[in-house]
């Protein structure tokens, strides 16, 4: 006891229990995570665009929470020195030095620099990197299993209907790049005016294309009038995201659209699409465990 009068031993004790406090309680407190309010807003106009919805307040609440993880994911990354061992990030800091015109013309010399003046705190393509590569680590660290031919086939029958067979169309088309108003019926017969249409991107002759790749390549507008036309019809004037075309239709088949793809036919992608289930999964369940390492700041 007389040991403690000692000032020299009084401050090592001292020390070791601050050391052991830090240790022990400050190191396993909640670190701060905060979403910019410029950041919230920015998603919930993105998803305005995307939409044409204004976003309810549990779909901003989603958007927040989807911005925490990414902040998560992020600070974690960066705990685990991933930006230290990741090449694209460690060239994306070495082309930030050249830009910056510091560079000393030696690559691990730049690199070096880059990590020293802590670039990579300050760049968005360095921080949505560290964002997949914590995800993907998340991912792995779960060691998913291969999906079996059961589960496979359980997708399958759970989910038919995104195996049905479409209705399909076979038509040609003629575009007129220089009609700005709209095209009649009367038009679209005459056969000299059919000669002066403008070259198409994507061909002027399809055969056999359903409906989603009508729509992809034309618009919904140009798809829903196709595949419902007037009755006794041959060249119709209709019009796309592209402009202005007149439409030949050879044929519309329905003989397949109340039929499924065979299991065997899809199989590829019922597989990739089970593994992304188990993807999502995998990160929800390691997400839900970090989230609890982290404090949500005001």
């Amino acid at each position: 006891m007389a040991n403690l009068k000692k000032p020299p031993f009084f401050f090592l004790l001292l020390g070791t229990l601050v050391y052991f406090l830090h240790a022990t309680v400050l190191q396993t407190a909640p670190a701060d995570v905060v979403v910019d309010p410029d950041d919230l807003r920015s998603a919930t106009e993105a998803y305005f665009r995307q939409t044409g919805i204004a976003p309810s307040q549990l779909i901003v609440q989603q958007l927040k929470q989807r911005l925490l993880d990414e902040q998560i994911l992020y600070q974690e990354a960066l705990s685990r020195n991933l930006h230290f061992t990741d090449n694209l990030i460690k060239n994306r800091l070495q082309s930030v030095i050249t830009f910056l015109e510091v560079s000393s013309g030696s690559s691990e010399k730049d690199l070096a620099k880059a990590y020293q003046w802590q670039l990579y705190l300050h760049d968005e393509v360095i921080r949505r990197r560290l964002v997949d590569l914590m995800k993907q680590q998340l991912i792995d660290e779960q060691k998913l299993i291969v999906p079996s031919s059961k589960a496979l086939q359980t997708y399958y029958e759970e989910n038919r209907e995104l195996y049905r067979r479409q209705q399909t169309i076979s038509f040609e088309q003629l575009y007129f790049s220089t009609v700005e108003t709209g095209l009649s019926k009367a038009q679209c017969g005459n056969m000299a005016f059919r000669d002066r249409a403008s070259f198409f991107m994507h061909g002027n002759r399809f055969s056999k294309v359903n409906r989603r790749t009508v729509e992809t390549l034309f618009g919904y507008d140009f798809s829903n009038a196709i595949f419902n036309p007037d009755e006794n019809e041959q060249w119709l004037p209709l019009q796309s995201a592209f402009g202005f075309h007149c439409v030949y239709i050879h044929e519309i088949d329905n003989t397949a659209a109340d039929s499924y793809f065979r299991f065997e036919e899809v199989e590829p992608d019922v597989v990739e699409r089970v593994k992304e289930i188990q993807q999502r999964e995998a990160l929800l369940t390691k997400l839900q465990a970090l989230r609890k390492k982290y404090r949500v700041g005001r």
